[in-house]
């Protein structure tokens, strides 16, 4: 309850927030010696007071009073450290930082000048900053925080630095000139400390700076890979990709910094050494400018850099190259200049070796005329007892037309549990006799998996096929320590019949990997949606005849995951694709598209204007966006075959069981769970009222916790929990019925307090061992979780679940309940979930349960109503794979909430 706000107190009827003002005193040096001691009183006005205190109940001045946060935090943090103080100086430097975060103003609190202004933090992680200084690369850290960083919808990492500028600059001087230490005091009360670790990473980054151009060039081309090889005995594989990061400022200095590409031919097809390239440079290079490729020559560049810098000078915005107008900027000479640089320091030694992606046709016409393949046309021969269903065998015909028709690869979206597995095994099986019988050229297949899927591959391999597939080469983790060079170790791989991998060994040690294969498999391809992350641009390296992606989602988030991942599969259709993409956008932000096809003169009475607009003014045309996503499914649809095949469960599964979607439960809030919500909603108002979105979208979270139940104190029981939560309540009583019926139920929630608390709640009331698959469950305990509960005895069961860790590549058709205790606000996330159970292999009619706080006065505008109604809607018109969510959905259930409240 000390998380409360002071306006709910009132709602739930408690004392008032204690008004008197904390003062901290700190004795004895924090950073010296063992005799650092903190006390802590109220004061009223000038003067402390007495009071006594139980829990967040405080009686003081002949009153009672709450102790609500920060104070509370604060004092508890106190009181543990007195109990036992802590005696090493970097221990308590670090305590001192964590209270010091617990405080607003730190300079009203603290007693001590110093000490408050301290600035003291760890960093658990770093990324790099790449410049262009006189003809070198110089690489430096940038600092991040423990604090979870949050990935961006393009799916890189956003970065949490713990330095301002000037801080950052005075490490930044201080680690190019002297020793790496534990400690750096950094002025202005800034102090960071570095972990055992974090040094040792640093160290090598340190060394790249001493190093030729080339050794640069290969660290930003892969830092993963190349602190790997540097570190070899200091750390382990798993820690570097933990304190190395990929954040989006990074992965666009890379860009600038590299800025050369080559044909992906240039790998090597020996084993003598790990020369990425041929000793000679190419006659051309491709450069970047924005988005857009281009081929040119070295004198070409030269004549290129030239005019630029000489419009710059006269104050022209364009110059031409190669037929394109370009904008010029003063940060496109600078890239430029650092392109030229690295080329030809690499000319006048005679070879640079840089990584390079292959250049990407871009015009589909190019390659409408491709050279069919020969096939071999027998029937499959699976294991005994297997059948594949009729959308599966449309699948793999649809598979072995591509083949056929000498396409470079395809898109298998199919709903989640209509077997993308078995299709693709069928597909590898029926390659496998292409090249027993002469019909295709021997290359090993190589499938690209989450680490959490490798397992269900090599056993879905045997269950449908027995032993005619063979057991894959498992070419990740222990396969390396096996081989003297990474050589040795692609020589083993080529040799194999194929192979499985992960997408981070696969990103870090790509010289193994670069084939070529007869075929390719990327699982749940969505890893490769960020076309500018290393994942994707080392996946878009590899050699290959035939690449087959497959995700269930291939749009989770925007229009350019599904490009992206169209790139890796037929490159030629990337940029029309691209452009229909962003006329997409274009006009979803109100703007104008830059070409047709779209219909013009269709007015829109909600069109925004200016405020000076008269109402006599015409409104502006409106175009229809929809026009550009039936471009885009015809651009994938209509080729032959079709790029992309997308097939839902509702209607290509046959077979499928009854799945019921029960009626939403709605259940009146308990009187307390009403009142917070009330308090939640009015304050909220008066943020919007006051025109603070942030504190609106905070308030949203808020009143999203709140439905599910109020805030607890971390010592309040399960029992507490239950009493204050119409939704906890109707949980139980659905639990109930399901274990009348003897039968097995998934239970979604996504707050890891919830869960815990649940577990014990669950597992009291019905003697259950209950378990719990979150984001902190290692991959090996979570398969042991998932067989425990698919492979135990028939009966009553249950299993707690967060939608993102839990709601991809898991099969749990034991159960057939699914209880979606909390909602995502993207129902792609919440159909995968269902898909657990509801998914080929379930024999039994599945049900789905949707329980809705229903607030007393607001009734169906309740916020849980609201959202259903909402996700009702995103799912009915996301049916087709082209529908990306819209960052304006919380708004908007925000805005019903306020309706009639």
């Amino acid at each position: 309850m000390a998380k409360c706000q002071p306006w709910e107190l009132a709602a739930l009827a408690l004392p008032p927030a204690l008004p008197f003002h904390l003062r901290v005193h700190p004795r004895g040096s924090l950073t010296i010696g063992s005799k650092f001691a903190v006390e802590y009183a109220f004061h009223a006005l000038s003067r402390p007071i007495l009071f006594t205190r139980t829990g967040i109940m405080v009686k003081a001045e002949g009153k009672e009073y709450c102790l609500l946060d920060p104070n509370y935090s604060i004092i508890t943090k106190i009181d543990a450290y007195r109990t036992d103080p802590l005696t090493d100086p970097q221990d308590r430097m670090f305590w001192w930082a964590e209270l010091l975060d617990l405080m607003c103003k730190p300079d009203e609190v603290i007693d001590n000048k110093a000490l408050r202004s301290y600035k003291i933090a760890r960093a658990y992680h770093f990324t790099v900053s790449i410049q262009s200084i006189r003809g070198d690369l110089r690489i430096t850290p940038r600092l991040l925080a423990e604090v979870p960083t949050h990935e961006n919808e393009d799916g890189s990492t956003q970065e949490n630095k713990i330095l301002p500028p000037q801080a950052h600059a005075t490490f930044v001087k201080d680690f190019e000139q002297h020793p790496l230490r534990t400690q750096y005091a950094l002025g202005s009360g800034y102090f960071i400390s570095l972990p055992k670790e974090m040094q040792v990473g640093l160290s090598a980054v340190k060394g790249v700076n001493r190093s030729s151009i080339q050794e640069k060039i290969d660290f930003i081309n892969n830092p993963y890979e190349f602190l790997k090889k540097r570190l070899a005995g200091d750390l382990s594989e798993e820690i570097i990709d933990s304190i190395f990061v990929e954040t989006p400022l990074f992965l666009e200095e890379r860009v600038k910094g590299l800025c050369i590409w080559e044909a992906r031919n240039v790998f090597p097809t020996s084993s003598s050494g790990q020369k990425w390239l041929p000793d000679t440079l190419p006659d051309t290079v491709q450069i970047l400018v924005g988005d857009q490729a281009y081929q040119v020559s070295v004198p070409e560049l030269r004549q290129f850099i030239a005019d630029v810098a000489g419009a710059l000078e006269n104050n022209e915005p364009l110059v031409s190259l190669c037929g394109d107008n370009i904008s010029v900027t003063f940060d496109l000479l600078e890239q430029l200049k650092t392109t030229a640089r690295i080329f030809l320091e690499g000319e006048k030694q005679g070879k640079v070796e840089i990584f390079r992606i292959a250049p990407r046709v871009t015009d589909v016409d190019e390659v409408c005329a491709v050279p069919t393949r020969p096939a071999w046309e027998g029937a499959i021969e699976y294991a005994a007892g297997v059948h594949p269903h009729l959308h599966q065998q449309d699948g793999i015909d649809w598979l072995q037309a591509h083949w056929r028709a000498g396409t470079s690869g395809a898109l298998l979206a199919d709903d989640m549990g209509l077997g993308k597995t078995l299709q693709t095994l069928s597909f590898m099986w029926w390659l496998f006799k292409q090249m027993e019988t002469g019909h295709a050229d021997r290359h090993p297949i190589l499938i690209v998996a989450p680490t959490a899927l490798i397992k269900n591959w090599q056993e879905e391999a045997e269950k449908f096929f027995d032993r005619a597939l063979g057991n894959p080469l498992e070419a990740y983790g222990p396969f390396f320590t096996a081989f003297a060079s990474r050589a040795a170790a692609r020589e083993a791989l080529m040799q194999h019949p194929w192979a499985i991998t992960t997408y981070e060994t696969m990103r870090d040690k790509i010289e193994v990997f670069v084939g070529p294969y007869s075929l390719l498999v990327f699982d749940e391809a969505q890893k490769i949606k960020n076309p500018g992350a290393l994942v994707s641009e080392m996946a878009k390296s590899i050699k290959t005849e035939f690449c087959l992606a497959l995700t269930g989602t291939p749009v989770e988030n925007s229009l350019r995951d599904l490009v992206s991942i169209v790139d890796r599969v037929q490159p030629t259709r990337k940029q029309k694709l691209l452009r229909f993409v962003e006329n997409y956008e274009t006009i979803e932000r109100g703007g104008k598209p830059t070409f047709g096809p779209y219909p013009k003169g269709v007015h829109c009475p909600n069109t925004s204007r200016s405020n000076n607009a008269s109402q006599h003014d015409e409104p502006e045309e409106a175009y229809d966006k929809e026009i550009f996503l039936q471009k885009i499914k015809e651009e994938l649809e209509c080729a032959t075959p079709p790029v992309l095949l997308r097939r839902l469960k509702d209607t290509h599964w046959n077979e499928r069981p009854e799945k019921t979607i029960l009626p939403p439960y709605e259940d009146i809030m308990p009187p307390l769970q009403a009142q917070i919500y009330d308090a939640a909603l009015a304050n909220a108002k008066e943020k919007l009222r006051m025109g603070s979105m942030g504190a609106v979208l905070e308030a949203i979270q808020r009143m999203r916790q709140i439905s599910l139940h109020p805030p607890l104190d971390p010592t309040d029981s399960p029992q507490k929990m239950l009493e204050c939560s119409a939704r906890i309540v109707r949980l139980m009583t659905i639990l109930d019925e399901i274990q009348k019926r003897d039968e097995k139920t998934l239970v979604f929630v996504e707050y890891l307090e919830t869960q815990a608390r649940l577990a014990t709640l669950l597992s009291e009331k019905y003697s259950l061992s209950v378990s719990c698959i979150n984001g902190g469950v290692q991959a090996t305990q979570r398969q042991g979780i998932v067989n425990k509960f698919q492979n135990g005895p028939d009966g009553f069961d249950v299993l707690l679940l967060s939608p993102k860790a839990g709601g991809v590549g898991l099969n749990l058709t034991a159960a057939n309940h699914v209880i979606h205790l909390t909602r995502w606000w993207n129902p792609a996330v919440e159909d995968q979930c269902t898909d657990r159970v509801y998914r080929i292999g379930q024999k039994k009619a599945v049900f789905l349960h949707y329980p809705l706080a229903i607030h007393p006065t607001y009734g169906d505008q309740s916020f849980d109503c609201n959202l259903h109604r909402l996700l009702d809607k995103k799912r009915a018109l996301s049916q087709g794979v082209l529908s990306p969510t819209n960052p304006r959905d919380t708004r908007e259930v925000f805005e019903a909430l306020l309706g009639d409240a």
